[in-house]
């Protein structure tokens, strides 16, 4: 028998985490923050797991206490904190490894370090396309598939009752710019083999057409860097955008300009990067992680910006951050009027970060300091993508997930359309599958 349980991510963007019962083993798929709540909680010092759940910053895994005993296996998708973030805090009430690709398993290794957590789970480093038994009745195979932070996979479980494929972040890119593009031949033997049930990934569903590839949002980061070459420059993005971080470098490069990466999560990431051979960030410039470091790095070189990229933390205009600090001069602000400052990302659509970075932008254009918004493309699938992946692996049953409830119902009724059957869940219910 197949039980899942939509613990937590299937009535808010965040803090992703469903749990799949066969028989007596229980696989946990993702453990994320929910980024919004985990900054409240973290501004009221709270610390504890308990703590964490009541704010709604971790998914409340006492939803699953009946299941805890029979956990097997945590499997992350991929390195966004929104899907890793909460393993940290939450790992300890389980006996069961940590499974994920290479950059996943390093990121959330870097995070544990910083955080000075010892982890008690083992991390194991899993290859695409190769088949892991966690045991006797359930197998893990992860799928390549691209999103916004390299590595990402579909997580492929296979049960006696039939395959269990969890899709949570993707889009369907054909022309990356770092890593392979999905693996189509592969999703498609699966459909063959058949798929039992798909969680998919709901953020964009509302969206018609395909989501721009990488290469696209490539060329509009290179243009926007070298039309304000001639000022200061300061640049924001994805900590983990491995991608888009070595677009941004290679354009600075082509400038003739060193990049100085400010800020905590980069440092994160890049370090993970590094450590796997992803992406080396050392010849291109300097990691700045500290506050300490970084205030004494842009008082030296408040003289001759021209001669930098500052890469920061802090396009969600998070008060913490290097950007936002910079701009309300906790850290010195160096950038002044006719220099430029390039959002290269979206704003996730929360209350709280649309707030935030309405008052970022408006204290930039105050200073005069010109901004370029929105130099990206979306990690998550538009409709034609989803429509494209569908057709591959022709599951029994789709079920939406990392959603709010518009974008639930959105993709049911899209699905719906296309001929397949849908199951909307809520976090905290169950089903049994047939």
């Amino acid at each position: 028998m197949i039980e899942i349980c939509a613990v937590s991510g299937y009535e808010e963007v965040g803090g992703n985490l469903t749990a799949v019962r066969v028989d007596d083993d229980v696989i946990l798929l993702d453990m994320g923050i929910n980024v919004e709540h985990f900054i409240e909680a973290s501004e009221q010092n709270a610390r504890s797991a308990d703590e964490l759940m009541h704010l709604k910053a971790i998914p409340n895994i006492t939803l699953i206490k009946d299941w805890a005993k029979d956990v097997k296996a945590i499997i992350p998708s991929h390195a966004h904190l929104d899907h890793i973030g909460a393993i940290p805090h939450l790992e300890k009430k389980f006996d069961a490894p940590i499974m994920g690709t290479p950059f996943t398993i390093a990121v959330l290794e870097q995070i544990a370090k910083n955080e000075k957590i010892v982890l008690k789970n083992p991390c194991k480093k899993l290859r695409y396309n190769k088949k892991y038994q966690i045991t006797k009745n359930v197998s893990v195979e992860l799928i390549e598939i691209t999103h916004s932070a390299p590595h990402a996979a579909l997580i492929v479980l296979r049960t006696p009752y039939g395959n269990i494929v969890y899709g949570n972040d993707f889009k369907m890119d054909h022309s990356p710019t770092l890593g392979l593009p999905p693996d189509i031949e592969r999703m498609k033997k699966l459909g063959e083999e058949g798929v039992k049930v798909f969680l998919i990934d709901s953020t964009r569903i509302v969206e018609e057409g395909r989501t721009e590839s990488e290469a696209h949002a490539a060329k509009k980061v290179r243009e926007a860097m070298l039309k304000n070459a001639e000022g200061g420059l300061i640049v924001s993005t994805f900590s983990s955008h491995i991608a888009r971080i070595r677009t941004i470098c290679e354009t600075a490069q082509e400038m003739g300009r060193e990049v100085l990466f400010m800020g905590r999560s980069l440092s994160k990431y890049l370090l993970a990067a590094k450590d796997v051979g992803l992406f080396d960030y050392e010849p291109y410039g300097e990691l700045v992680p500290y506050k300490s470091m970084i205030r004494k790095k842009l008082k030296s070189i408040a003289k001759n910006l021209d001669k930098y990229v500052l890469l920061v933390t802090g396009h969600q205009g998070e008060p913490q951050a290097v950007l936002s600090s910079m701009i309300r001069n906790q850290l010195p602000c160096v950038i002044k009027e006719g220099d430029c400052v390039i959002f290269s990302c979206t704003v996730i659509p929360t209350e709280a970060n649309i707030a935030q970075r309405e008052k970022l932008d408006q204290l930039i254009m105050e200073k005069n300091i010109s901004i370029e918004k929105d130099v990206h493309a979306s990690g998550h699938p538009r409709q034609e993508d989803v429509a494209e992946i569908l057709s591959y692996l022709k599951p029994e049953l789709v079920i939406p997930s990392h959603c709010t409830p518009e974008f639930r119902e959105e993709m049911a009724k899209f699905v719906e359309s296309l001929g397949y059957n849908v199951k909307v869940m809520r976090d905290g219910e169950r089903i049994v599958v047939e």
